[in-house]
């Protein structure tokens, strides 16, 4: 909260007149004033000021200029073993070292043990700051302009998916890559309450990378970050934190997540054919990256060719057959389908015993038993064991309600046939994927979709009635068995 003007009480120099009585008079009104000593460190926010060694008892002292809007500021332990810190902050320029013992507009807060804590204060004559703590663990002060660079509860990352040493993570705010950074930890790293962004920053293991690139995936045109993680343990749980904003700014609670354990499952990302695919797909371990994007293009590309002969005979553009769609919505939706149904969403073979069925079903695939729906994986030579996770049922509603009805795109019926083929997004809240990774169904953006016209649902309603009659030539062209 604003630091307050209280009542100036005399400054108390009894202590320093005292140990001053021997010395020469002359000295005496510089001895007198030191106590509101000038000599501090300015920080102009956006600002920050980081040091290895503590503060000490004598205090590490800081001046924010003059400013009539509120600025803000937060004191980080770096150290789960540093020891308090505390922070006394005065808008009364002649408190300019203010500390507990000294009155004059002060405001204090503290924190250890690697920990966050922050003020809003206002000076329009400036705000004085005093920093005081014993040891010698690293600490950081910062100053913005924006809101505290605290934890929100709220959800930022989206989790996409991962391999067994890869994973990629997409932010949930728009905005470059240059105003979002991340830090990947060990998902059994012991973390206080209210952890600080020094102390995440220390604890990121040397062997992680993290490269930032920007994607229009799932959400409309606007630009947001996806995080590729590089360096991660096979068959090892993580947490991922995210900030935004290079001083300051906002950083979020953790989304959490798991490496594959077997090489059976890869994954791939920001490809011109399928924009909206982000998971892991089949793929034979001895197989290169660009040879496995060319066995799945060289499938999926005939066929959208030949829905687009199919769909060029209706007079798309010269006359409406919706309202609320329209041929491209149709080309879009088709795609999101079709990619889902050739390049399944991979996991490892042990989750096709361990996902309860009701809630996210999966075919086992591999030498074993190679349910796959995809004709091209049938295909692969050398691939291990892995499951499919089932395509959410979503994505066939929406090339129904998308496309012209005389296409004839129709879906199972919920309840009735739609779980031989589908699973589903959780009811109500529209996730594919947990807070904690867990999986439901391949979702293909469209869990962003309709999470962002929850406000509008009756365009998305419930499951439409319809009879389980797939078009003949979808069914042959795209190789699935259904």
């Amino acid at each position: 909260m604003p630091a307050r003007r209280r009542p100036r009480l005399r400054p108390c120099y009894d202590n320093i007149m005292i140990y001053s009585i021997s010395l020469p008079l002359f000295l005496l009104p510089f001895l007198a004033s030191a106590q509101n000593s000038t000599s501090s460190t300015t920080l102009a926010p956006p600002a920050t000021h980081t040091s290895s060694a503590g503060p000490g008892e004598s205090g590490q002292y800081f001046a924010l200029p003059a400013s009539d809007t509120p600025r803000y500021i937060t004191l980080s332990s770096c150290s789960q073993s540093g020891s308090r810190l505390t922070l006394f902050a005065s808008n009364d320029s002649s408190t300019r070292r203010p500390s507990k013992a000294v009155d004059g507009a002060v405001a204090e807060l503290a924190v250890d043990g690697g920990r966050v804590g922050g003020l809003e204060v206002q000076g329009a004559d400036g705000v004085w700051i005093g920093v005081y703590g014993r040891g010698d663990s690293a600490w950081e002060l910062g100053a913005y302009e924006a809101d505290l660079a605290l934890p929100s509860p709220s959800r930022s990352l989206y989790f996409e998916d991962s391999d067994a040493t890869s994973a990629l993570l997409t932010s949930l705010v728009e905005g470059t890559s240059s105003d979002i950074s991340a830090f990947i930890l060990p998902a059994n790293t012991s973390l206080p309450s209210s952890p600080s962004r020094c102390l995440l920053r220390s604890l990121v293991p040397d062997t992680l990378a993290v490269n930032s690139s920007t994607t229009q995936r799932g959400l409309g045109t606007a630009n947001r970050t996806q995080l590729e993680v590089t360096g991660l343990e096979r068959g090892s749980n993580y947490s991922a934190w995210m900030h935004e904003g290079v001083e300051g700014g906002h950083w979020w609670e953790p989304v959490y997540f798991q490496t594959k354990r077997a090489d059976n499952c890869r994954l791939l990302h920001s490809l011109p054919f399928c924009p909206n695919l982000a998971q892991a797909v089949p793929a034979p371990p001895n197989m290169s990256t660009n040879d496995l994007i060319s066995a799945y293009n060289s499938s999926l590309s005939p066929n959208f060719r030949n829905f687009n002969l199919s769909l060029s005979i209706f007079p798309c553009g010269q006359s409406m057959y919706s309202y609320i769609k329209t041929c491209d919505d149709c080309r879009a939706a088709y795609r999101d389908w079709a990619c889902a149904a050739v390049m399944p969403r991979c996991t490892d073979a042990s989750a096709a015993s361990s996902v309860d069925v009701n809630v996210s079903p999966v075919l086992r695939g591999g030498p074993s038993g190679n349910a796959s729906r995809s004709a091209v994986v049938r295909g692969f030579d050398g691939l291990g064991e892995y499951a499919e996770t089932l395509p959410c049922i979503e994505l066939c509603q929406e090339v129904d309600r998308a496309c012209p009805p005389a296409m004839s795109f129709r879906c199972p019926l919920a309840g009735i046939t739609a779980e031989r083929s589908y699973s589903s997004l959780e009811p109500g809240t529209f996730a594919a994927v947990s807070r904690y990774g867990d999986v439901r169904c391949n979702a293909m953006g469209i869990d962003l979709v309709l999470t962002a016209a929850n406000g509008s649902l009756e365009l998305y309603g419930p499951w439409r009635a319809a009879a389980w009659a797939l078009s003949p030539f979808m069914v042959v062209l795209l190789g699935i068995s259904l």
